[in-house]
C-alpha cells in the first residue's frame, strides 16, 4: 500500500512538473511573439521623404514643371480633395493610395481616413501638388488627376507627403508600381504597417467612427435616396452633418457632397428630453437613429446622448465653427418639384412684404407669424417661429408689415407648397425703406 502511494504522489510530481514546464513554455512562445512584434522599429518614412523638386509661383502642375502651389477647395474623402490649382478647379485624386469609403458605402476606416486628411489640409500652411513627372493628365473621365499631395504644418517646417502618410498611419494599403515616382517608400510604409498591425492591416482593430452594430453606416445622401425602403422598415443610421439651425425640439441639418457641391438636408427630432449641447449651430457630429415619417416629411428620431456613456449610438460631437453653407434662391426655384430644397437653409433677398398674419389658437405657436411678400413679381411665404427680441418680448407682426427684408431660413412644404421657415430674428435683415 505504501508502494502505491508513492508511486502516486511521483507521477503526481511528474505531472506538475511537466505541467509547469509547459505553461512555463508557452508563456516563454507568447512573450517571445509579443517581444517580436513590440521591438519592431518603427521608421518615420514621412520625415525621411523630402520634397526634392523646387517649387515657385510660377511653377505649372499642368505644364512641364509637374509640380505647382495648390489651394484648398473643399474635403471629399481620404484619398480625393479639390483643390484650386493655377485659376483651375481640379479634383485630386492620390496617387498610389486607395483608403476605404466615407461618401457612399460607409467602411470601417473610411471616415477616420477622411478626418485625418481634412485635418492636415484644413490646417496646413501650404498645400503643393505634384505629378509623376511632367504635366498632369485626367484620368479617364476626365475628370480627376492622380496626384501627389504635399503639405506644410500650420508651424512650418519640411512638406510632407500626404500620400505616404495615409499608407503610414494605416489608413491606407500602399500600391506598388514601377510608374510611381515614390513607390519603394509607400511599399516600405506599407510593410511596416502591417507588421505593426496598425488600424487597417488588423482586423481586430477598432475604429471608434464606425459602428458595427445593427445600424447602416451612411449619408444624408443616402438616406434621402433610400428613403422609402428606410421609413417602411424604421431603419437605424448613423451618418455626420453640421447643424444649420435649432427650432426648439427641431434641429436641422445639413452635409456637403464634396465632389459635386450639391446640400443636403434632413430633420433632426430631439423631442422633449434630449437636451444636449451638441446639436447647436455650426458644430459637425455624428448622429445615431431612427428614420421615420411625420406629415409626410422624412425626420431622424431616438437620437440619445448619454452623460458618461461611450456608447456609439451617442450623438458625437467632431468638430465646432464649420462653416454652413447657404444656397441663395429665387422665387421661380421655391416650387415644390426641385425637392433637393426640402430642408435647406435658403436666403431670399428684396422680398417686399404685403400682408401679415399672426397665429393666435392657443396653442405653442401663438405669436408665430405669416408673412406673404413678393420677390421678383412672384408671391413668397414665409412663417416665423415665435420669436423674442434682446429685452425677451415676442416680436409682433407690425415690426414686419411694409417692410423690405432679406431672410435666411429652412424650406419647409404646407399645403403642397414651400414656403421659409425663420427660427431667428438675426435672419431677418430689414432694409431702409
Amino acid at each position: 500500500m505504501k508502494c502505491i502511494k508513492k508511486i502516486l504522489l511521483s507521477l503526481v510530481a511528474v505531472f506538475g512538473v511537466l505541467s509547469f514546464t509547459a505553461a512555463c513554455d508557452k508563456d516563454n512562445n507568447e512573450n517571445k511573439e509579443s517581444s517580436t512584434e513590440s521591438t519592431v522599429p518603427f521608421i518615420d518614412y514621412v520625415a525621411q521623404t523630402k520634397l526634392n523638386q523646387v517649387c515657385t509661383k510660377d511653377s505649372s502642375f499642368f505644364g512641364d514643371d509637374g509640380i505647382a502651389f495648390a489651394t484648398l477647395v473643399r474635403n471629399v474623402d481620404g484619398d480625393t480633395t479639390i483643390f484650386m490649382v493655377e485659376g483651375f478647379e481640379m479634383t485630386a485624386r492620390y496617387a498610389g493610395v486607395d483608403t476605404p469609403e466615407s461618401t457612399g458605402s460607409i467602411e470601417k476606416w473610411g471616415k477616420t481616413a477622411s478626418y485625418f486628411t481634412a485635418d492636415k489640409l484644413n490646417n496646413a500652411k501650404n498645400i503643393i501638388v505634384q505629378t509623376d513627372g511632367g504635366p498632369a493628365k485626367p484620368d479617364t473621365n476626365g475628370k480627376r488627376y492622380l496626384t501627389y499631395v504635399w503639405y506644410q504644418p500650420s508651424d512650418g517646417g519640411d512638406y510632407r507627403l500626404l500620400n505616404l502618410e495615409l499608407i503610414q498611419e494605416g489608413l491606407s494599403k500602399g500600391h506598388s508600381s514601377t510608374n510611381q515616382r515614390y513607390n519603394d517608400v509607400f511599399v516600405e510604409a506599407y510593410a511596416q504597417a502591417i507588421k505593426l498591425k496598425i488600424r487597417i492591416c488588423d482586423d481586430k482593430n477598432v475604429d471608434e467612427n464606425f459602428y458595427g452594430g445593427d445600424v447602416i453606416e451612411t449619408t444624408i445622401k443616402g438616406i434621402l435616396d433610400n428613403q422609402e425602403q428606410y421609413i417602411k422598415d424604421t431603419v437605424k443610421v448613423r451618418f455626420d452633418c453640421t447643424i444649420t439651425r435649432n427650432d426648439g425640439m427641431y434641429v436641422y441639418a445639413q452635409d456637403v457632397d464634396g465632389l459635386t457641391g450639391e446640400i443636403y438636408s434632413i430633420l433632426l427630432y430631439k423631442g422633449y428630453n434630449l437636451t444636449t449641447k451638441k446639436l447647436e449651430n455650426g458644430n459637425r457630429v455624428t448622429v445615431c437613429g431612427n428614420v421615420t415619417e411625420y406629415e409626410g416629411n422624412i425626420q431622424i428620431t431616438s437620437m440619445q446622448d448619454i452623460p458618461l456613456s461611450t456608447s456609439a449610438d451617442n450623438i458625437k460631437l467632431i468638430s465646432k465653427g464649420n462653416e454652413i453653407v447657404c444656397k441663395e434662391v429665387n422665387p421661380s426655384e421655391l416650387v415644390v418639384s426641385n425637392n433637393g430644397l426640402s430642408r435647406c437653409l435658403v436666403r431670399m433677398n428684396n422680398i417686399k412684404v404685403i400682408s401679415t398674419y399672426t397665429t393666435k389658437n392657443g396653442g405653442s405657436n401663438d405669436g408665430a407669424v405669416t408673412i406673404t411678400g413678393i420677390c421678383d413679381g412672384k408671391n413668397v411665404t414665409i412663417r416665423t417661429s415665435v420669436l423674442i427680441d434682446d429685452n425677451y418680448h415676442t416680436i409682433t407682426e407690425d415690426v414686419y408689415q411694409n417692410q423690405t427684408i432679406d431672410v435666411t431660413g429652412i424650406v419647409e412644404e404646407y399645403n403642397g407648397a414651400y414656403q421659409i421657415k425663420v427660427v431667428a430674428i438675426s435672419d431677418v435683415i430689414f432694409h431702409n425703406n
